[in-house]
């Protein structure tokens, strides 16, 4: 049988959410609903289903949720699902406050709803080819590089683009974050579009991060370090390189194999992560993010802001 779904929130990303809801199997779109009545209107007759008046009209029509509305809007929104009894998806980052996202996590544990959080990277071939080669990172590198674009400037670059890297370095790092510095600014919008955050964690590792959505060009790269080798993540590319250490030589570079044996580019990773979040709908199994894991990455967020801010 199929889940019955619905869409809040129709933005640009949120189309494409719609576009492949619309057409996976074992899903029926119900309907959509969005604060913009006309893009709403628009993209439900585009996508063979219905607009919905309210958010208390969908959640009655359906069985789980995905949540592609702006940030700010995102608590109240997946709060309200889960009082509803209906499983959520919702895009990073699970909303603006620690607490508010720890009371989500809660929530849907209490009640054995499905609570994931889109933190697409988990989905990348390139992170997940290095995973089982993975032993203990001691330091890790990345940089997340964009031009300037007015999407996502509702909240930092850290909330926006950064907290991709914070999540992956949580799910590899075996360790709770000790101390943090960081610094940003801003340079066209209200909030900074640009920053570095340096992490140690209590077991010693170390997590240098840059973001910016004023780059020049597109970058999405992750170095992690081990004493014995280290493993370069293009995310762009969807490829991972391992660097073995040689005693007495230079390092010897191999290719990684992808986490499939088909081409990385075959895949929509959007479409994959939107996938297994409704398996987990189905078997009630943990998702890939969850609610508590979502909290941390931005419980991390938060306090990078906080230095940025001189705090």
């Amino acid at each position: 049988m199929d889940i019955k779904v619905g869409q809040v929130g129709i933005g640009t990303w949120g189309k494409h959410h719609c576009e492949l809801l619309s057409r996976m199997p074992g899903v029926e779109l119900v309907g959509l609903y969005d604060l913009n009545v006309k893009r709403c209107g628009k993209t439900a007759s585009d996508y063979g289903t219905r607009e919905f008046g309210s958010l208390q009209a969908l959640l009655q029509a359906v069985e789980a949720v995905i949540i592609t509305a702006p940030t700010p809007r995102h608590y109240e929104i997946a709060m309200e699902s889960l009082a509803a009894g209906k499983h959520a998806f919702v895009e990073k980052p699970v909303c603006t406050a620690p607490d508010e996202a720890g009371r989500l996590a809660v929530e849907a544990d209490r009640k054995g709803l499905v609570l994931q959080v889109g933190h697409i990277e988990r989905f990348n071939p390139a992170f997940r080819s290095v995973l089982d080669h993975l032993d203990s990172p001691v330091y890790i590198e990345a940089h997340r590089l964009a031009p300037y674009s007015s999407r996502g400037t509702d909240v930092s670059v850290v909330l926006d683009l950064m907290i991709h890297d914070l999540d992956l370095v949580l799910s590899l790092v075996d360790a709770e974050p000790g101390d943090v510095s960081a610094s940003g600014m801003a340079v066209h919008s209200p909030t900074p579009d640009f920053a570095n955050a340096r992490i140690r964690f209590t077991n010693g590792c170390v997590a240098n991060l840059t973001a910016s959505r004023v780059a020049e060009l597109k970058r999405r790269q992750m170095t992690v370090h081990e004493s014995h080798a280290c493993f370069h993540l293009d995310f762009i590319a969807r490829s991972a390189i391992k660097w073995d250490y040689q005693a007495d030589g230079p390092a010897d570079a191999s290719s990684i194999l992808t986490a499939s044996s088909q081409n990385p580019f075959d895949e929509n990773l959007l479409e994959n992560e939107l996938s297994s979040f409704l398996q987990c709908v189905r078997n009630g199994a943990k998702p890939m993010v969850d609610g508590f894991e979502g909290m941390l990455a931005l419980k991390l967020a938060t306090e990078i802001e906080t230095c940025m801010n001189g705090r």
